[in-house]
């Protein structure tokens, strides 16, 4: 027989899973927009409206799709709690006529104020984002919990929205262990 707290446990695990759904290794559509190329199967989960990828769990690594922002929006919503309206009033919120660099300093921004501590950004430059043209660059940060990561993320404005992916993983396994596959997916965004 199991002790209760192992028991209790479990029934904690297994419930945090069902939130997850498989994503296979194929053709995936984003939103009503663009589809990518999954190179390995992943699990996937809404959240607060981002669609959430990760293999090994979202501290260790993750794929963000996030879609649609609209002038005046937020990349992110912070979780509610009491006082949350006078936080979320701090978060950066997009503009349609920000240019490539602007949208970058709008999602740095943005990552800072959700929990990325002494983040840098590097490699700053235009890239295509499926046909559009768009930005890249790179990053490193501090998890909330004190681990050094580091992450990729690629932004394009189409038809007056704006439509972000982020990749970040730990630096020392995560982060380079699926970096060749994300860049593979990134490569093959179709709008």
């Amino acid at each position: 027989m199991w002790p209760k707290s192992i028991l209790i446990l479990f029934c904690l695990l297994l419930a945090a899973c069902q939130n997850f759904t498989l994503v296979e290794a194929e053709k995936q559509r984003i939103g009503g927009t663009y589809s990518v190329e999954a190179q390995i199967q992943w699990n996937k989960m809404d959240e607060q409206g981002i669609e959430l990828w990760t293999v090994d769990g979202p501290l260790l690594q993750s794929l963000r799709f996030v879609s649609e922002i609209k002038d005046g929006d937020a990349l992110f919503k912070l979780p509610r709690t009491p006082g949350s309206a006078e936080e979320q009033a701090e978060m950066p919120t997009y503009r349609g006529d920000f240019s490539l660099s602007e949208t970058a300093d709008f999602i740095i921004a943005s990552l800072e104020r959700y929990g990325a501590n002494q983040i840098k950004a590097s490699k700053i430059r235009p890239a295509k984002f499926g046909s559009s043209d768009g930005i890249r660059f790179e990053f490193i940060y501090l998890t909330e919990e004190g681990l050094e990561s580091d992450g990729i993320a690629t932004a394009a404005t189409i038809a007056d929205e704006l439509f972000v992916v982020i990749y970040s993983g730990t630096h020392e396994y995560y982060f380079p262990k699926y970096r060749n596959q994300v860049e593979r997916l990134l490569a093959s965004i179709t709008l």
